[in-house]
Formats: structure tokens, sequence, C-alpha cells
């Protein structure tokens, strides 16, 4: 048994979910906000319960004969038989001390004084109106026996159809009637399937077993077959000739109407299980999606220092190689070669291929190298970090894809079940935030770089003027040749490394503090984007809400059982 009160304390428990308690947390996990909005509404629907019969929905095909089931049932003709086929339309019937009949036909209520007037208004209705009909009787079988007769399968329409999931959410019951003649349907198996996912026992009836030739048994054993996980119970009938009714009607009356209180509070006491654990499995969905990102955040990050530094090196390693392999290495090759020429000519044209000059244009082209490295590098960091993040999404999908597959295992053999169930796979609420980032990064991308950063970097030019002064003396003292060549070549190696030096103290430097800008922008950017206005410290406090909600959750249910058990004693 479970009590009022204990409802009342399972609404509280869930009004107390960190999510509802957080604006930011609302809006970054907004599909499960409204699934944790809709247990609310859910509780509202298990405390009815309390002030309601058993409630009973019949659903199947058209011409299955459930209108023809219902007045065996309550023992008189009070639903409509004969109705156009492509009609929907759904009867409500319900204990009342006096007769009340009403049909609200697109929102247009009219009271009706019989049956016959009824059965007319439906016959003259078009498949397109939605029609919702009440019938109030003083019938004893009423009394705890609520009845609900749904639209046939092929009429159920997107305009009638949260209405017929809301009939099913407040069942206790569902009567699924079979055509015999059409046994098999593809589109009634699914209708079956789809009803068993929201935990309520079904009851199949195989209607209209006159009309055809095949035996009982060939019948039951195959829709057992097909179905026979989904159903609790089958019976074949004829409302026709009375063949099972009886059977039916004893096993409505054993197993439901003498049992009501005892199926209903088990309804009762399953649903707010159930109802629990759902919330709880989407907070711990909210929970995995924190712990994951908040993980795969700190990698992320700390695999963006690694890759500036990374960057820093390459754009060293390409200073290095262009003083090295670019800078002056044609003319030191072409006045090698000059050595034997004249003073006056070898002197004409050091001074016109080793000159300020010429290391300001090789400057100019190493400063738009860099540059490129710059943009390059940090592209191809973004690109990494995008499908790596998205690669974590996925697997972080999966996870908890798996555990709404384990929950649908375990609450279908059970009998419960919901809508979260049939939810396809719950990916990360934190993808929206990358889509974000990634839109930033688009515009970003096409302005990385040094800008005027090193074109305001002048190298030592005087060191041109020196090593010309130099070589020119070295002709003037007669050396040999070969001397000569040598010390021209420790005097470049020299020059070129007092270049690499000063290249290292002052731009190296420069560079540094840009990239490390760049990667602070889109560290910034990636974590602003990424948590979607909530502060890293935030999301610490959070995890200990949700740990300790969970927790609480758990407890609740435990205590439920325990108090459910000792009022068995």
């Amino acid at each position: 048994m479970i009590e009022l009160s204990q409802i009342d304390e399972v609404k509280n428990f869930l009004l107390t979910s960190p999510v509802l308690q957080n604006k930011n947390m609302q809006n970054i996990f907004s599909v499960q906000f409204k699934q944790i909005s809709n247990s609310l509404n859910d509780s509202d629907v298990i405390r009815n319960k309390f002030y309601r019969p058993l409630n009973l929905v019949l659903m199947g095909e058209i011409k299955s004969g459930k209108s023809s089931l219902i007045n065996t049932i309550i023992g008189q003709e009070i639903s409509p038989v004969g109705v156009l086929e492509t009609t929907s339309y759904f009867i409500d019937i319900f204990y009342a001390n006096n007769k009340i009949i009403s049909a609200t036909i697109n929102n247009e209520k009219k009271n009706i004084d019989s049956f016959d007037k009824l059965n007319h208004i439906l016959n003259a209705a078009s498949p397109s109106d939605n029609i919702y009909v009440m019938i109030g009787l003083p019938e004893s079988p009423l009394r705890k026996l609520h009845l609900i007769d749904t639209p046939g399968l092929m009429t159920i329409t997107k305009d009638n159809e949260e209405r017929t999931k809301k009939f099913i959410q407040q069942s206790d019951v569902v009567l699924w009637i079979f055509n015999a003649n059409n046994l098999g349907q593809v589109d009634v198996n699914e209708g079956i399937k789809t009803i068993a996912h929201y935990g309520k026992p079904i009851i199949g009836v195989i209607n209209r077993f006159d009309e055809v030739e095949s035996d009982s048994n060939r019948l039951f054993e195959y829709l057992n077959r097909k179905l026979g996980i989904y159903l609790n119970k089958i019976f074949i009938t004829s409302c026709k000739n009375n063949t099972g009714i009886n059977e039916l009607l004893d096993y409505l009356i054993q197993e439901i109407h003498n049992k009501v209180e005892v199926v209903h509070n088990n309804s009762i006491f399953n649903s707010t299980k159930f109802l629990i654990n759902e919330n709880l499995l989407v907070h711990n969905l909210i929970l995995n999606d924190l712990n994951a990102n908040i993980e795969n955040i700190n990698k992320h990050v700390s695999q963006l220092i690694l890759k500036k530094d990374m960057i820093n090196l390459k754009i060293e390693s390409a200073i290095d190689d262009g003083i090295e392999n670019e800078l002056f290495q044609e003319e030191t090759q072409e006045i090698i070669h000059s050595m034997n020429d004249g003073d006056k000519k070898i002197e004409e044209k050091i001074q016109r291929i080793i000159n300020e000059n010429k290391i300001q244009i090789w400057w100019g082209k190493m400063s738009e190298k860099i540059n490129l490295i710059i943009q390059n590098e940090w592209q191809k960091v973004t690109e990494e970090l995008i499908s790596s993040y998205k690669n974590d999404l996925e697997e972080l999908a999966k996870l908890n894809n798996s555990l709404l597959n384990a929950f649908y295992e375990q609450h279908l053999q059970n009998q419960f079940s919901n809508d979260i169930i049939k939810t396809a796979a719950i990916s990360s609420a934190f993808g929206a935030g990358l889509a974000a980032w990634v839109a930033w990064f688009g515009p970003y991308s096409a302005v990385i770089g040094l800008g005027g950063a090193l074109a305001a970097f002048v190298p030592p030019l005087a060191i041109a003027g020196a090593i010309t002064g130099f070589v020119i003396s070295l002709f003037k003292k007669e050396k040999h040749k070969k001397e000569m060549i040598s010390s021209f070549i420790d005097k470049m190696i020299n020059f070129k490394k007092e270049i690499r030096n000063n290249l290292h103290k002052e731009v190296m430097p420069l560079i540094s503090d840009k990239n490390e800008n760049i990667m602070r922008v889109i560290r910034d950017q990636f974590l602003s984007h990424i948590l979607m206005g909530l502060k890293y410290e935030e999301l610490e406090r959070l995890k200990l809400y949700l740990n300790s909600y969970i927790d609480s959750g758990k407890l609740m249910i435990a205590n439920i059982e325990k108090k459910a058990l000792i009022n068995k004693l």
C-alpha cells in the first residue's frame, strides 16, 4: 500500500531538483528540464488516482468490436455500434448518480438525452472532427470501473494522439481488442509495443472469432507467439454469439473488479516508484554530462597549452631554418665564387648583395611565413579540438543510451515504463555550446595572426655593414684564397648566429605572447560557449547538488518500499 501523504512527499522532492532551481541549468538542459517538469504533472496524475475508480482503456483497430464489448461488460447498449469506420471519437464511461450524455465536437459541447441521438450525431460527424463523448450512468459496475473507448487504431490522428496518450497514462489496465480476421497486422503489432512502453498491464481479446474458420487454439498460439511478451492475458470472444464473453467477464470480475483496490493501489505504487526512478535517471544523465564535460574541458584546455608551446617551437625552428638556409645563402656562394675577381669588383659585389635592404626583404618574407604558420597551426588546433570534442560527445551519448536501454529492459520486464524510454539517443546538452563556439571561431580565425607587430621589429642591420667591411679587408691583406674563403664563411656563420640570437631574444617573446593571447581567447570562448553561461566553479557545485538529490531519491524509494512491505504484514 502507498499513502497519499507519500505522493505529496514525492511531489515536494521533485520540486527540489537542482535543474528546477537553476535558470542556467534549465537553458542548457532544456530537453531534460521539460522531462523533469512533466514528472511534476505526472505526480499530480498519480495523486488524482486516489480519487478515481480503476481505469480500463479499450484500444484496437476499427471494426474490432470494442463498442459491442463495452455494452456487454456494462449490460446495456450504451456505446454506439455501427458508426462510420472513419469516425474518430473517444467515449468516457463513468459512474454518475443520474444519466449524463454529452458530445464535445471540435470544442463545442452538446448535451444529449438519448443514446439514439448520440448514435445519430456520431454517424453525421466528419472524419476530421474531434469528438469526445461522456457517458455517466448509475450502473454498479461503474462504481469501480471507469471505461475509456478510444478511436480505432487507423483513426488516431495527430490531433487526438495527445488525448489517447493521456488516457493511457492515466489507465490502470489496457484492454486491447483484436479483429480475428486481421491478426498480425504490422500497425496493430507496433501499436501494442508502443502501449507496452507505458508499463500498463495489457489484456488481449481476439474478438469476432465467429467470422473465421481457424480454431481458437491456433489463434491463441499465434497471438501469444507474436505478442505474448506484452500481453498479461489473452481471451477469444465473439459478442455476436456470446463466445468467450463469460470467461472474459469472470476474469474482469475476479482479477479486476473484486480486486480493484489491490490492483489500483499496486498501479499507484508502481507508478510512483517509476516516476522517481525516471526522474533520477534524467538527473543521472545530467550528472554524467557534467562529469564528462568537466573532464573533457580540463583535457582540452591542457591540450591547448601544449599546442601553444608546440606552435612556438615550430616558429622558432622556422626562423632558425630561414637564417640557416635562406638569409644570404645565395649571396655567400656568389662571393666565394668571385674570390678571383679584382678587389674593386668584389667590393662592389659585396656592397650590392650584402646590405641592410637584403636583410629587410628577408625579414619581411619571414614575417609573412610566421603569420601563416600561426594562422594555419591555430586553425588546425581548433579543428582537432572540434573533432575531439565531438567524439567525446558521441561517447557520452553512447553511455547515456546504454543507461536508457538498461532502464528500458528492466522496466519492460516489470511492466513499468514511460515516454522517456522511447526517447532517441540523448546527446550531450553541451553539443549546442560546441555548435555556438564553432560558429564564433569562423570569423575569428580570419584575424588570427601577428598583424603589424613583427613589421615594427628591425633586425640588427648594422651587422650587414660590419660583414661587408670585414670581407673587403680580407682582400686587401692579400691572403691565400682558401684562407679568405674560410675566414669569410666563419664570419657569415657568426653573423647569422648573432642574427638568430637577436631574433630569439627580441622576437620570440613577442610571438610567444601573441600565441598566449590567441590561446586564451580560444580557451575563454570555448569555455564560455560550451558552458553556456555557467561558471566552472558552478559546475562543481551543481555536481554536489545532483549527487545529493539522487541519493535522496534513492532513499525515498527505499522508504516507500519499506512502508509498503510493513503494510502487507
